[in-house]
């Protein structure tokens, strides 16, 4: 199948590298809020780890005594004609996306959710003195101040192909404009130096970090049937077999699925071919549980939780706070 649709990434591929290159010539417009832009993005269509680092790196900004905002498009997210803005964790986000809620969930806002994110930032503009572009990398209509670009290590992006025959929305050069790059996924046995050393090959100067994920509580004893609709499922369940979690069986469905109780059925009869005693998903999957849905179930339900550790991450806040002095004395200058 990707033989057939290797013409398909090509085209993709030259309109990709067209856009970018009339937006850095200024030939397509590009505008910039008042306050300094750190945007959060990956080379891939989801999967690498983003929302974690975003929750990250807002709780970072704000333990600096900082003002972070988000700024977001919002996946799915139901009526997109105004800007929808979460000022506070308890507001309810009902219709503006699962990602837009876990982040609620972990005390992130105010948060602007729009397509536009021009327009999202403007009203948020009295809240914020730094605002964080949510999958900002290919969102070249703002400008940023900073790009941070998130790389899966289970998925390397040069092992890939653009879409519609891989997962890439740029090719693996496009890694030349971040400023920084995060190294997701990591485990004990993934070649770091080699890693970095292709990363060279695109980009000599950004800064490289390396994240890594672990459950905030510990695994559960019982045999389990782990089910997840996330970007990268099988990181999901990896994470659970090295964190000790007993995973009798796994079921997969699309990134963003909001389940019904037919799914929770057919859950239930597979944990029970597989003898499980519980089932494990993850915090994103747990908003896209309606509640009527969830009180159907026969099996006790474990919602995994995961925070991010990001290696020497005081480095990176200190990294963008001297860009942003640098380009605040140059404006001054001028």
């Amino acid at each position: 199948m990707k033989s057939v649709l290797w013409p398909a990434a090509r085209i993709f591929e030259a309109i990709a590298r067209a856009r970018v290159a009339l937006y850095m010539r200024g030939r397509l417009r590009r505008r910039r809020l008042g306050a300094p832009v750190i945007s959060v993005g990956n080379l891939s269509a989801g999967g690498t780890g983003k929302t974690p680092f975003v929750i990250w790196l807002f709780q970072q900004l704000r333990q600096r005594g900082m003002r972070p905002a988000v700024l977001t498009r919002g996946y799915g997210r139901d009526d997109r004609r105004q800007t929808l803005l979460l000022m506070d964790r308890e507001e309810p986000a009902e219709g503006a996306g699962d990602e837009v809620r876990l982040m609620l969930r972990h005390g992130v806002a105010p948060i602007g959710v729009d397509a536009d994110r021009f327009r999202a930032g403007l009203a948020l503009k009295a809240r914020a003195d730094v605002f964080l572009l949510d999958d900002g990398f290919q969102h070249l209509a703002l400008e940023r101040d900073f790009d941070v670009v998130l790389v899966d290590c289970s998925r390397l992006p040069w092992e890939d192909d653009l879409l519609p025959a891989g997962r890439l929305r740029e090719p693996p050069s496009a890694l030349a404009r971040a400023a920084a790059i995060v190294l997701t996924r990591v485990q004990k046995w993934t070649p770091l130096d080699a890693i970095r050393r292709q990363i060279r090959r695109w980009n000599r100067d950004a800064a490289i970090y390396v994240a890594r994920t672990r459950l905030i509580e510990p695994a559960p004893k019982e045999t389990a049937l782990a089910f997840a609709a996330v970007g990268n499922p099988k990181a999901f369940v990896s994470d659970l077999c090295l964190a000790g979690a007993r995973v009798v069986g796994t079921r997969e469905f699309p990134d963003h699925h909001r389940y019904s109780a037919a799914d929770l059925r057919a859950l239930e009869r597979q944990a029970e071919a597989a003898g499980a005693e519980t089932l494990l998903t993850t915090e994103k999957d747990d908003v896209n549980l309606p509640a009527a849905v969830r009180a159907r179930l026969g099996l006790p339900l474990r919602v995994i939780r995961m925070e991010l550790d990001v290696d020497d991450g005081d480095r990176l806040i200190d990294h963008f706070l001297t860009t942003k002095a640098q380009r605040a004395q140059r404006s001054t200058k001028v």
